[in-house]
């Protein structure tokens, strides 16, 4: 089930979101999400949680996992707790960024969007 859901990601991606942007807006528009800074290892999450995949020795297979598209996570060196990491809709340049620093410790700042137990970060900056 893991795999179905992660292999649907890249294709749920290119979705424009128009159709629901501006019901989560009306509801949601009292709520700003705090900003947050994270700083860790830009993770692999399929072989992370499959495998306990990190560092220098995943990181061929952890950058060929997203080329695919499967998404990726920072692994807080402080709490060990893993935050997803999300495109912003209308700039998606610090994910890319992040994509890119797969398998490298990095401090990431974005507004925590982090539902029930799902951990998560709309990133917007890497540095």
């Amino acid at each position: 089930l893991l795999l179905i859901c992660m292999t649907a990601l890249p294709i749920l991606a290119k979705d424009d979101h128009s159709t629901h942007k501006s019901a989560a807006k009306s509801t949601e528009a009292s709520k700003k999400p705090a900003v947050i800074s994270i700083k860790g290892e830009i993770v692999d999450i399929v072989c992370f949680l499959g495998h306990n995949a990190k560092g220098d020795s995943h990181k061929a297979c952890a950058i060929a996992c997203a080329k695919k598209g499967y998404p990726i996570g920072i692994l807080d060196e402080k709490s060990k707790t893993v935050y997803l990491i999300l495109p912003d809709h209308s700039d998606d340049s610090a994910y890319q960024i992040a994509k890119s620093k797969i398998a490298s410790i990095v401090t990431i700042k974005g507004d925590d969007i982090s539902k029930t137990e799902i951990k998560a970060v709309l990133i917007n900056k890497v540095e």
